[in-house]
């Protein structure tokens, strides 16, 4: 949780400061609907859904572990693909 928590600080405090004024409250909007629906809405169904494949209450931590991991590995190549174009960005 709290490592969940720093990211969302980290890239929220990071929209804020590379995105111009006039679009930053779009951007905002957007990020916390997207995060909104994929961590309320897709992720708990999709752990679910994996559980009742693998076997219900004995497939429940395999399910969770493996949506975890597929969105982590996600999230790293959305930081690797970012990191390759902020780093042409001049600082302020």
């Amino acid at each position: 949780m709290t490592l969940g928590a720093s990211i969302s600080v980290s890239v929220t405090t990071l929209v804020t400061v590379v995105i111009p004024n006039e679009l930053r409250g779009l951007c905002l909007a957007l990020l916390f609907a997207a995060s909104s629906l994929f961590g309320l809405g897709i992720a708990p169904v999709t752990v679910s859904e994996l559980a009742g494949i693998m076997g219900a209450r004995e497939g429940i931590g395999a399910a969770l572990a493996s949506v975890c991991v597929v969105t982590s590995g996600l999230g790293a190549a959305a930081f690797i693909f970012a990191r390759r174009y902020f780093s042409q960005v001049q600082p302020l």
